[in-house]
């Protein structure tokens, strides 16, 4: 077991680190691409951790044994119908969410709308190429960027999705600085340097050195 935990732990590791990157560049794209410069070490540790473990317990609910049973022939004449009428479906669904960007439909252009919207597509289309390669050993390049393609807009949305969470949280703080006090204001992102918070739709970042006082203002759960 733990061999074979170690075979994965390469695989996992790269995974949980390209997630977390991409994941990243979606959060910041929604405050502020420039906040970037205000994750310290010890965010990233953090983050990589998450996602480590996320992945890795991803890996472990489904089982070693998975990977070993996804390997035995397929049966195209059964499952290619089956897995292309779920790629047709997650085209319209992802169509939709394109459409909602184009022409700002309210709840078609949200950011969770468009990670749902895109992690069903990458799924569905790689489940399709997945089992025109087991069933013929042929792989087209469609299958496989635009499950790449698709996944990566994913995390970027989840990123994007997690930073609006952020900012709309009924969990509010007054903060008083050196200089000023900012009432009912939301933490959006904190690290050894300062404080991203977000006031109504406002983005700052407060340096800790002048941060004196932070006071939430609704009780914890």
């Amino acid at each position: 077991m733990l061999k074979r935990i170690s075979t994965w732990t390469p695989l996992v590791s790269g995974v949980a680190l390209a997630t977390l990157t991409v994941f990243n560049v979606g959060y910041f794209s929604k405050i502020g691409i420039h906040f970037l410069g205000v994750v310290d070490f010890s965010n990233v540790v953090y983050s990589f951790g998450l996602a480590f473990g996320v992945v890795g317990m991803l890996f472990l609910l489904i089982g070693f044994d998975t990977f070993d049973y996804v390997r035995k022939p397929i049966d195209f004449e059964k499952a290619f119908p089956f897995t292309l009428a779920l790629k047709v479906i997650a085209a319209i669904v992802f169509l939709s969410f394109l459409l909602g960007l184009v022409f700002d439909w309210q709840y078609l252009r949200t950011d969770i709308y468009g990670a749902i919207a895109s992690f069903f597509t990458a799924f569905c289309i790689g489940l399709h190429g997945y089992v025109r390669l087991r069933a013929s050993g042929n792989l087209l390049p469609s299958d496989y960027i635009l499950a790449f393609a698709t996944a990566l807009i994913a995390l970027l949305f989840s990123g994007r999705a997690v930073a609006e969470g952020q900012i709309v949280y009924r969990l509010t703080y007054n903060v008083t600085t050196t200089d000023r006090s900012l009432n009912d204001v939301r933490l959006v992102r904190s690290s050894s340097m300062g404080f991203i918070i977000a006031e109504g739709r406002k983005i700052l970042f407060i340096p800790a050195s002048q941060v004196k006082q932070i006071e939430s203002r609704t009780p914890a759960n």
